[in-house]
């Protein structure tokens, strides 16, 4: 059930681009708004973990209690589609890869400037991959819907509390945990699907390698675009397309990988 309602969700979300307009969930942070008129600066964010947590949880009871096993699926399957994105990853890389219209906004979603290098376009795509896809995938596999929806109610609540403001580190304490699976197997994947050495000396240089910071991915940008044989790039498009472009690649490798993943250990659980 779980691998199914990974696959509709990714199928559906990448069919269907008005499934977007349904993915406006600002009232996740309706329990940080509250306990922060009062209350001790951590008070916030272990109010959305525990609100997030408990409401998944009875959503889910719920619907296994009406609809069985398929009340679990279709529960889980309409939740990842709410969580997800909220924008589509690959026509946003296009879009900024492509120019037009619609660049400056994909870049401004992206979090990239103009004349950024290739490396820091394929680190853009790395974390927004993680945002979007990987850490809500990795916690839905392990916690189910709850965990799903714990891990993008952080993301959205720590928007309301910018940089400096003293309910912040506790948002980036617990988001920090949340992401350290995910940074890691992300690591894992792309160490075993491209250059494994260079990887290994990008993550050994680093102080904090253990912690799987979410800055990890910027390294792992560099492993992949440094690896590039010259003769890779299209000489006539632009540094930051081609980044762009590589990180899309990379991502959805790992996301195939992580699905068959997935699906090897449903199977062995099945068979044990």
């Amino acid at each position: 059930m779980t691998l199914l309602a990974l696959l509709i969700a990714l199928g559906v979300s990448r069919a269907w681009p008005d499934v977007e307009r349904w993915r406006t969930i600002d009232w996740l942070a309706e329990p940080a708004l509250r306990v922060s008129r009062r209350g001790p600066a951590w008070a916030p964010a272990a109010a959305t973990v525990i609100a997030a947590l408990a409401a998944g949880a009875l959503l889910a009871a719920l619907a296994h209690l009406l609809l069985g096993e398929f009340g679990r699926l279709l529960a889980g399957t309409v939740v990842l589609l709410l969580v997800l994105g909220p924008r589509d990853l690959d026509r946003d890389v296009e879009a900024a890869a492509r120019g037009g219209e619609e660049s400056a906004m994909a870049r401004l979603r992206l979090r990239i400037e103009p004349d950024s290098t290739r490396e820091q376009g394929a680190a853009a795509v790395l974390h927004a991959a993680l945002a979007r896809w990987f850490g809500v995938l990795f916690w839905f596999a392990v916690l189910g819907i709850p965990g799903a929806v714990a891990y993008r109610s952080i993301r959205v609540a720590r928007h309301l509390f910018p940089a400096g403001t003293e309910q912040r580190p506790a948002f980036d304490t617990v988001l920090g945990v949340l992401n350290w699976p995910a940074v890691a197997l992300m690591t894992l994947s792309v160490a075993l699907m491209t250059d494994f050495d260079r990887v290994l000396d990008r993550f050994d240089a680093r102080a904090d390698r253990w912690r799987f910071p979410a800055r990890l991915l910027d390294d792992l940008a560099g492993a992949v675009c440094g690896a590039a044989e010259p003769d890779e790039v299209d000489a006539e498009s632009a540094p930051l397309a081609d980044g762009l472009r590589d990180g899309r690649q990379l991502a959805r490798r790992v996301l195939a990988l992580w699905l068959s993943v997935v699906a090897l250990l449903l199977q062995i659980s099945v068979i044990a």
